[in-house]
């Protein structure tokens, strides 16, 4: 497994190994493929379609997430858009916790979409074909890590009604939105305390849950491969997870993606930002 240090390095000498564009719809690297998809089979002037950049890795591979955790590097994604064009931040599906002792990282195995909302100019005219373009890099991992880069294109035609969904993609787009982060509920409440030895959190919530994971925003907060402490008293559940060694200061918030396990094993994942008192 890389380093994390390790990764940009890691991109700048495999870069020439991976063709830097691809004129087709799927590119097909060593270890994943990768494609440009849309939800919608046309382009609206004035309106917008969800764009998603989906990869399928081999067996046994994984990317990362927005933080890969201990090691890795997550995708990015460069939209090559015409005039007028505007894309959204990416939206990434609830990850894994993928154990590489005595590392723990985060991220995706066998497939997974990461969407965008693109918005079209009023002024495009229908009857045109519009070109979409992507550049995508990223770091795929087994025993080793092997970064990857390719362009991928699609292509849309304009129309001045509304667009369809697209057959081929409509389960793929509507399964990635069930996993995608919601906000926390208004009425949910959540308390934190950081001490030398560990974040200690709890939640007030509507129904009691089974379990819960954290996955947080930023690295060197808490030690990703240590154990996370849950117990739950009906509605109300507490955390604890051990703070990492290179946090040296105080931080007054603990900002990540708090996914909650409910008593039939659904999964549903929150943006949570814990506000933190201190103790000593």
């Amino acid at each position: 497994m890389l380093p994390r240090a390790l990764a940009p390095l890691c991109l700048l000498l495999g870069a020439g190994a991976v063709p830097a564009f691809a004129s087709s719809l799927e590119a097909s690297p060593s270890h994943l493929k990768v494609e440009l998809l849309s939800e919608q089979i046309s382009l609206q002037p004035g309106k917008a379609v969800t764009l998603g950049v989906h990869f399928k890795m081999e067996k046994g591979w994984h990317i990362y997430w927005t933080n890969p955790g201990d090691s890795g590097q997550a995708p990015s994604v460069v939209w090559d858009l015409p005039p007028g064009f505007k894309t959204e931040p990416l939206r990434w599906p609830l990850p894994e916790r993928l154990s590489v002792p005595p590392l723990m990282d985060y991220g995706y195995s066998g497939e997974v979409l990461l969407t965008s909302v693109l918005h079209i100019p009023r002024g495009l005219k229908p009857g045109q074909t519009v070109r979409l373009l992507a550049q995508v890099h990223w770091l795929v991992c087994k025993d080793i890590c092997v970064p990857g880069q390719a362009g991928v294109t699609l292509r849309l035609p304009v129309k001045s009604s509304a667009s369809a969904l697209n057959s081929k993609t409509a389960d793929l787009f509507k399964a990635t939105r069930r996993k995608l982060p919601q906000t926390m509920p208004k009425d949910w409440k959540v308390s934190g305390n950081l001490n030398p030895v560990e974040f200690q959190l709890s939640f007030e919530v509507d129904k009691e849950p089974a379990g819960a994971s954290f996955f947080p925003s930023h690295p060197d907060e808490i030690e990703n491969a240590a154990p996370q402490g849950f117990h739950s008293t009906g509605k109300t559940f507490h955390m604890e997870l051990k703070r990492s060694d290179q946090l040296l200061k105080s931080i007054p918030w603990l900002e990540g993606l708090l996914v909650v396990t409910g008593k039939s094993g659904e999964q549903t994942g929150y943006s949570i930002k814990a506000p933190l008192s201190v103790s000593r």
